[in-house]
């Protein structure tokens, strides 16, 4: 996927923390890396499960639907990663594959 990426005008930053991300209008505006360098883009990705991104990388102004305090209060269950494929060939697959981990029970452990 990241060739496929790239190859299509994306800039990937691997291992490089963000540490806040800022918006105007309602759209992001732009990043801020852990170095502190400021970046602009069209479209951003996050790779963080939702209640980490809306209560450590925006601030609260900017996402008043989803305060802190409101987020607290819920429970969240684990995070998926899902890819929508369009194929130009027929696989005999089932619709939904799922895999886990070998130490899935001790993650979902964690998270109780």
């Amino acid at each position: 996927m990241a060739k496929v990426a790239i190859k299509n005008g994306a800039i990937l930053h691997l291992s490089t923390p963000i540490t806040k991300i800022t918006t105007e209008n309602e759209t992001v505006k732009e990043i801020v890396l852990e170095n502190g360098k400021k970046i602009t883009y069209d479209e951003v990705i996050i790779n963080a499960d939702f209640g980490t991104a809306m209560t450590r990388l925006f601030e609260e102004k900017d996402v008043e639907k989803y305060k802190k305090s409101q987020l607290d209060k819920k429970g969240f269950s684990c995070s998926t990663f899902m890819v929508y494929i369009a194929l130009d060939t027929l696989y005999d697959l089932p619709f939904h594959s799922i895999y886990f981990a070998k130490n899935y029970r001790d993650q979902l452990d964690k998270i109780h």
